[in-house]
């Protein structure tokens, strides 16, 4: 086997299982600005501790600022 086929084997190597965001879940950002989802980011990020929710909920608007701004990167 020639390197370059073990390498097109890594590169297209698939997961075992398809992932899918629940119906539930579909949208929950859809009526959110930028701006509202900037200020939510804002205010969970400046807090000194968070509750585990609220860790998750900020990942999640991290996640929606990244698909309504083409996929960039969220800045620090």
């Amino acid at each position: 086997m020639k390197i370059t086929d073990k390498i097109d084997d890594y590169i297209n190597e698939r997961w075992g299982t398809d992932r899918t965001t629940p119906k539930k879940k579909q949208g929950k950002w859809d009526s959110w600005t930028l701006d509202d989802l900037k200020e939510e980011r804002m205010r969970l990020k400046d807090k000194e501790t968070r509750k585990p929710e609220e860790t998750t909920r900020l990942r999640q608007i991290n996640f929606a600022l990244r698909s309504k701004t083409g996929w960039g990167k969220v800045p620090t």
